[in-house]
């Protein structure tokens, strides 16, 4: 197979139309056609071939494994910097995203600006972080991204130590990620919490992502019971869900790392 070469200005109507020849081809058995789809080993799962089959020929045509590589690289040559810059992340396509950095130099003036269309206002980085693809983030701190750099979310913003697993936050702190006091209570971080609560006793009080207070955060018994001696309000309630700490952790918990 002789793979196929994408126009400079590549348009997915387009190439969908192309799929879609390709299937009415094949249907009405155009000899063509159907040595089109031999020629990519595409064995469909009934024995009349449907869209997702003829998508996949012409992603593998033009040199991809699938409709949702060509798709994902077709939308970051988008005209619009940072749209292509969302669908690069979206895709989790680390050359991707270096590809869309080096096609739009002016967006490392705006890496920190939430994405288009994406959840919590967040940016760049943060979104790499959701995605735990490390090359990513290197790829976002090289061009100019700050680590620190957080969310624009109504009822309270969230940094990357907010959604880093366990994994990957030790690479993060390394590369400069300030641990705050609702990092260090989601983290376990113990000794850290206790420095910043006796540096600024208010700081129990303070209200992070979503408008929680650092003991919604806390990871352990020792955290939560040293916050409460300290002043932190059992019943205090976060903006967004409007819960307490104990209700908050009955809900999320589950979706997010948690000390043992």
């Amino acid at each position: 197979m002789s793979l196929r070469e994408l126009p400079a200005r590549p348009n997915l109507e387009h190439l969908k139309k192309q799929a879609r020849l390709l299937l009415r081809g094949s249907l009405q058995a155009e000899p063509a056609a159907i040595d089109r789809f031999r020629q990519v080993q595409v064995q469909p799962a009934t024995p009349a071939p449907k869209l997702a089959d003829a998508q996949h020929v012409i992603a593998r045509e033009y040199g991809f494994d699938n409709w949702a590589n060509l798709k994902a690289h077709v939308g970051a040559l988008s005209d619009d910097p940072m749209e292509a810059l969302t669908t690069a992340i979206k895709a989790n396509d680390a050359p991707l995203l270096r590809q869309v950095l080096e096609r739009y130099p002016a967006l490392k003036a705006k890496l920190d600006e939430p994405l288009p269309s994406y959840s919590f206002d967040t940016p760049a980085l943060i979104a790499a972080v959701q995605k735990e693809n490390r090359e990513m983030i290197d790829a976002l701190l090289a061009a100019g991204a700050n680590i620190n750099a957080r969310t624009r979310w109504w009822a309270g913003s969230f940094g990357v130590l907010d959604m880093s697993s366990t994994e990957l936050t030790p690479y993060l702190i390394e590369r400069g990620a300030y641990v705050d006091v609702h990092a260090a209570a989601r983290l376990g971080m113990f000794d850290r919490l206790k420095s910043l609560v006796e540096a600024d006793a208010g700081l129990v009080h303070a209200r992070g992502g979503d408008g929680q207070t650092p003991l919604h955060f806390a990871a352990t018994v020792e955290i939560a019971e040293y916050l409460l001696d300290h002043g932190a309000q059992i019943d205090a309630r976060d903006i967004d869900h409007e819960s307490t700490p104990a209700q908050y952790m009955a809900a999320h918990w589950p979706r997010r790392p948690r000390a043992a």
